[in-house]
């Protein structure tokens, strides 16, 4: 069963949401807490881990914290496959002043690539705000870096390369659709502007 906004279940703890969840791997599931709605109570932003064939799905859950203490399904992705280690994997997820902020990390032999999405309830939804990718080349003997940040709300972007002489930096403003937390897909592109 995918989490969804419509699930009205209410849970104890992040623990009882993942145990409800059918198929969860709950020491592959990651938890964030933190006050995302600015009421100072603790809430969690999960990625749940279920099993699926040919590779486990994982999907981004957001579980709010009403005043009786039980956490309710506020918002959630679709499940995705999990690509897997070696290649691609969620390194980090947090909640900071109001954001959910999930780093994801895909390399090669020759390059890394850290993208960073923060999504925020916003106007009424729970949207992608701000994009930051960071590009590492480190097999060449100039070994090349390019950072790309974005805020999808303002739509003005700063593109930085290093290690070529001298380092740039650019900065950009486009009109860039939104992108909502019910589609996010785990991959590093997700809302990047073309």
């Amino acid at each position: 069963m995918a989490a969804t906004s419509a699930n009205a279940a209410n849970f104890r703890s992040d623990t009882a949401f993942i145990a409800s969840q059918k198929g969860a791997i709950a020491e592959q599931s990651q938890v964030a807490k933190g006050d995302l709605n600015g009421d100072g109570l603790e809430d969690f932003v999960i990625v749940l881990v279920t099993e699926a064939s040919p590779s486990p799905n994982q999907q981004l859950v957001v579980l709010l914290k009403s005043n009786s203490g039980d956490f309710g399904v506020a918002a959630s992705s679709s499940p995705e496959m999990r690509v897997g280690m070696g290649c691609c994997w969620v390194d980090s997820l947090q909640i900071r002043n109001g954001s959910i902020y999930i780093q994801n990390n895909a390399k090669t032999a020759c390059s890394m690539e850290a993208a960073t999405h923060q999504f925020k309830f916003y106007r009424g939804v729970w949207r992608l705000i701000g994009l930051k990718i960071v590009f590492h080349e480190h097999c060449d003997d100039a070994q090349k870096s390019v950072t790309r940040d974005f805020n999808l709300l303002t739509g003005k972007s700063i593109v930085t390369e290093t290690g070529k002489a001298p380092t740039t930096s650019k900065r950009g403003s486009t009109q860039l659709p939104i992108y909502l937390l019910k589609d996010f897909d785990f991959n590093n592109g997700f809302g990047l502007p073309e």
